[in-house]
């Protein structure tokens, strides 16, 4: 009679621990890889609160679902001694701006044609629950997580515009608010 009941409680350790192993790796698998990110978006801007650009894709570009019609700028923000700004001017087509968190969530997006028709934009990052910087035409964004990575795509939509489209990519930054 105890041979059922062990065999029971045994079962029952087995999937209480597989489980919360389970648990455990999927929560820390976005970590992880954002650890990745960031020391590949540092590497490629050259430090942290600095802007990067991606190369245009080719035919031997491992990423595969990388887009041909789209040129990147990114950098790996960090809001720890204050607050960050990116800013970007105008492209003639669409653009973004993406925020992530170190948890991979994206938590803010933002494109050209839900900002204001002004020809430089402005974000100010910020710890959410310090007090928020005076910067009068900046749009102001709370981050509830001290470090991410902020993405900026700029649309391509024909070889003639390429050349103004990087001209504003080589535009944007990423740099620590002076107060």
């Amino acid at each position: 009679m105890l041979r059922p009941a062990f065999i029971i409680i045994a079962i029952a350790i087995l999937v209480v621990s597989a489980t919360a192993s389970y648990s455990w790796r999927v929560r820390t698998v976005p970590y992880e890889e954002m650890q990745m990110i960031e020391a590949a978006l540092t590497r490629v801007a050259g430090d942290k609160n600095a802007i990067g650009y991606g190369r245009k894709p080719t035919h031997e570009t491992r990423i595969v679902k990388n887009n041909p019609d789209t040129r990147t700028a990114f950098c790996w923000y960090d809001v720890t001694d204050g607050p960050v700004v990116i800013s970007a001017t105008s492209s003639p087509s669409y653009w973004s701006l993406s925020l992530y968190d170190r948890r991979s969530e994206n938590f803010f997006v933002m494109n050209n044609q839900q900002a204001s028709a002004s020809e430089i934009f402005e974000f100010v990052l910020y710890q959410k629950g310090s007090p928020p910087p005076s910067q009068s035409s900046a749009l102001l964004v709370p981050v509830d997580d001290s470090q991410g990575a902020a993405l900026m795509r700029y649309f391509v939509p024909t070889e003639d515009l390429e050349q103004a489209v990087l001209t504003a990519r080589s535009n944007a930054t990423c740099q620590s608010l002076q107060q």
